[in-house]
Order: C-alpha cells, then structure tokens, then sequence
C-alpha cells in the first residue's frame, strides 16, 4: 500500500483520506457545485446556464422545455473541466412575455453514472 492519498472534506463536514494505489470506483452521480438561480430571461437577453460540476463530466445536455413540457431546444458539450456553459437564444420562437420556461441539465461522468445536476424555471420578460 502506498503512503499517498488524497484528502477531501465532504459535504456533511467529514474528512475522508483516498489511497492513490489500487482501483477506485466513483459511484455518486456528479452535483451541481453552488447554489443554481434562474435569472428571468427576456424577449431581449439569452438564458445562459454556466454550472460548475463536482467532477469532470463526459457528457452533459441542456434542455429548454417550454410550458406545454415540450422541448423547444436542446445542447450537448462536454465538460473535462467540470464547466457547463450554454446560451439559449429564444428570440425566434415566438414566446411572450409572461411565459414560464423550464430547463434542465443532464450530466455523464467518466464513470458511466447519470443524472440531473440542474432544474430550474425562468419567466419570460
């Protein structure tokens, strides 16, 4: 067994300490880091998501569903960095004001776990 390891503080304020010998296995799906706050979107200015992920991701999408649950734009990228970052522009789709869009945002790690990192809803303006 090596001497070396890795020490990270948890969310729950317990320290755990990762040998960097043998094989290790990430079971946890990838979190959002931070707190995730729609701002209101207007007819005038794009919707942009810029989430920071707790690990490196493979694979993330966004998705804009408008208020009947229907996708009305969808973006993928990959985040080796753990950065998300979209901008939505939803001047051509003839939205109005009052309308309420949701958005999610689905992430794959390295590791082959799924899951939602972010959802949240914005008003149009």
């Amino acid at each position: 067994m090596s001497d070396e390891v890795v020490a990270f503080v948890a969310s729950n304020d317990t320290t755990h300490l990762v040998p960097l010998s043998g094989t290790h296995i990430v079971v946890a799906a990838p979190m959002v880091q931070g707190t995730v706050k729609a701002a209101a979107s207007s007819l005038v200015r794009p919707l942009r998501v810029q989430l920071d992920a707790s690990r490196p991701l493979t694979a993330w999408r966004f998705i804009v569903l408008d208020a009947h649950g229907q996708i009305v734009y969808s973006s993928r990228g990959a985040a080796p960095d753990r950065g998300a970052r979209s901008v939505w522009s939803g001047l051509t789709t003839g939205f109005v004001a009052g309308e309420t869009l949701r958005f999610s945002v689905t992430a794959l790690d390295s590791a082959g776990n799924l899951s939602t990192i972010a959802r949240a809803s914005t008003v149009v303006h």
